[in-house]
């Protein structure tokens, strides 16, 4: 595979003038020669009295594919075996659409609600989180861009389909993924709302009630502060806690290497 140019350079969607990325996934200040230094796959910058977090992957996709592209490839069902990044078919991909093949992994990962709406880059999941090399914060989502404010109130909830992990991979052998970090979301009101939690087990379930205030972002996405999530029976009454409601103070910075265990190995 031949490696994307890196010498075309174009503005992130919804953050024209400030910021631009290149198809490697190098992401530079506006008008600046060098690219900024971070810490994979999240760079947070400060412009002015805001930190704006940015995931590289998404932000590739977003400026070099168009929509229907990030939408055929997440609807591609060749493509759902794909085990990673460095699979044969992401890379045939990526050689055909010339980016970075993390570009490709994250739309195959996503869905249409998602990471496949044009505009998305300061969503939960490019903002919350710290770089992986300094600790992750539990307020992090007071750090995001945010532009309005507002809660729901003990109200049914119409989907939660299953959290995604958002930290690296690990094999059972090497601790697995029980406690990492997964993007969950949750649609209530004919409205998608995302947060970060460890674990995939849900916080809530059919027939619970939730409450939570939430934080709406310049690209139009709503944000769950995590600390204000409440779950409720159909009275109202309050659930004992659900899923698990700690916080990690680090992200996993690397991946994991091969394991011994064939059976294990996912790419």
């Amino acid at each position: 595979m031949k490696m994307p140019s890196n010498t075309e350079r174009r503005s992130i969607p919804g953050l024209e003038g400030k910021l631009e990325i290149d198809r490697a996934c190098n992401i530079y200040l506006h008008g600046s020669p060098d690219h900024l230094k971070f810490n994979w796959p999240e760079a947070r910058v400060s412009i002015g009295e805001h930190t704006i977090g940015v995931n590289a992957a998404e932000a590739t996709a977003l400026a070099f594919l168009t929509y229907a592209e990030r939408l055929a490839l997440i609807e591609d069902v060749a493509l759902l075996s794909a085990k990673g990044p460095k699979d044969r078919l992401v890379l045939k991909k990526a050689d055909s659409l010339c980016v970075s093949k993390w570009a490709i992994w994250e739309c195959i990962r996503s869905d249409k609600e998602g990471f496949s709406l044009p505009g998305r880059i300061d969503s939960l999941k490019s903002t919350q989180a710290e770089s992986c090399a300094a600790p992750l914060q539990d307020n992090a989502d007071e750090l995001m861009t945010w532009i309005a404010e507002g809660t729901v109130e003990a109200s049914p909830f119409e989907d939660y389909p299953k959290p995604t992990l958002y930290e690296n991979h690990r094999s059972p052998s090497r601790r697995g993924n029980t406690s990492a970090v997964h993007v969950h979301r949750i649609k209530v009101h004919g409205h998608w709302y995302s947060f970060f939690a460890r674990g995939a087990k849900k916080w809530a379930y059919v027939g619970d009630h939730v409450s939570f205030t939430y934080r709406v972002t310049k690209g139009g996405h709503r944000n769950v502060v995590r600390g204000t999530f409440q779950t409720l029976d159909k009275n109202g009454q309050p659930i004992e806690q659900r899923g698990d409601r700690s916080w990690k103070s680090q992200l996993r910075s690397a991946e994991q290497r091969l394991p011994t265990s064939r059976r294990e190995r996912v790419d």
